[in-house]
């Protein structure tokens, strides 16, 4: 396992680049991918997958255990029901979930036992982030779940994804940490083993313009699995570079803002905000409560209280 310094820079570079991604694919989001020019991206309004991950990061930041987490993720839930930026074509099950726990539903109950979207996913990162202890990341990802989004694979998706930036910010190749996710979700569920043979497949035989779509490829990634394995095949074949890297993830049929959002955190948290360019960030909505809160996750981070005493996780 490799062990490096954690930098803000870091930090910074996964919170901006999974914004980065989401602003990319937001106004392309529902084109087919003919129809998306790359030459005219531009990164500016956040979708709801920034929203979210920013609920997150606050909500990791006010807590210090698992169940205190939860509590306060689900208070930013339903601030971001009210908020008027609610607005940015927020997914059905966190907008059920976050009206369940405004009418008094505990949020370990608010969750669709059916809901396995990809709005579980998307928020993840400033778990993987944020925590020190690769088991704290598992537990704390699974709490992060339950007041949208209890499916099963929805989970294990969810936990999967915090622990790919817990071991991206940590330095792994990302070869290694799509080796790590496929021990993690081995046998778990039968629908994950068929995507996971999706997903090696498309590794070894496809370009994106195949693996990334439904025929013959991973997916869309309207669902969690789906959208965790085409963020890492974009990172694995791409993930040196990152304007590359988050310009493939969002030219898609599919979810391409929650794609982009992913393929941005994940090489943000390897790389760092200098990967990122500058022609991305210059007009990048509420950049500057972005940047105040990865600041304050490092923080979080260097005050947590299990650093340096869990040894990284591995398969």
């Amino acid at each position: 396992m490799c062990m490096r310094p954690i930098t803000q820079d870091l930090i910074e570079g996964a919170i901006l680049g999974a914004a980065v991604g989401d602003a990319l694919g937001y106004p392309v989001e529902f084109l087919s991918r003919q129809n998306i020019k790359r030459e005219a991206l531009n990164a500016s309004l956040i979708s709801d997958d920034t929203q979210l991950m920013m609920a997150i990061a606050k909500a990791v930041i006010a807590a210090r255990t698992a169940t205190g987490f939860g509590f306060h993720f689900a208070k930013e839930l339903v601030a971001w029901l009210d908020s008027p930026e609610n607005n940015r074509a927020p997914g059905m099950a966190c907008l059920t979930g976050a009206r369940r726990l405004k009418s008094g539903v505990p949020w370990q109950e608010a969750g669709g036992l059916q809901s396995k979207g990809a709005g579980s996913i998307m928020r993840a990162a400033p778990i993987g982030l944020a925590l020190t202890s690769p088991s704290r990341v598992i537990e704390w990802s699974r709490f992060s779940c339950l007041p949208t989004h209890r499916h099963p694979v929805a989970i294990l998706a969810t936990q999967a994804w915090a622990l790919a930036i817990f071991h991206a910010l940590h330095g792994l190749p990302f070869e290694t940490i799509s080796k790590n996710t496929m021990v993690f979700l081995h046998r778990r569920d039968a629908d994950l083993d068929l995507i996971l043979n999706r997903f090696v497949l498309s590794k070894i035989n496809f370009k994106p313009e195949i693996a990334l779509g439904s025929y013959m490829g991973i997916g869309d990634g309207w669902v969690a699995e789906e959208a965790l394995l085409m963020a890492l095949y974009v990172a694995e074949k791409f993930g040196d570079r990152f304007d590359e890297a988050i310009e493939i993830a969002v030219t898609i049929d599919g979810d391409s803002d929650t794609v982009g959002c992913l393929v941005g955190a994940i090489l943000g948290a390897r790389h760092g905000k200098s990967a990122i360019s500058d022609k991305w960030l210059t007009n990048l909505e509420h950049k500057d409560d972005l940047f105040t809160l990865a600041e304050r996750l490092y923080q979080r981070r260097a005050a947590d209280p299990f650093l340096f005493k869990t040894p990284p996780w591995r398969p």
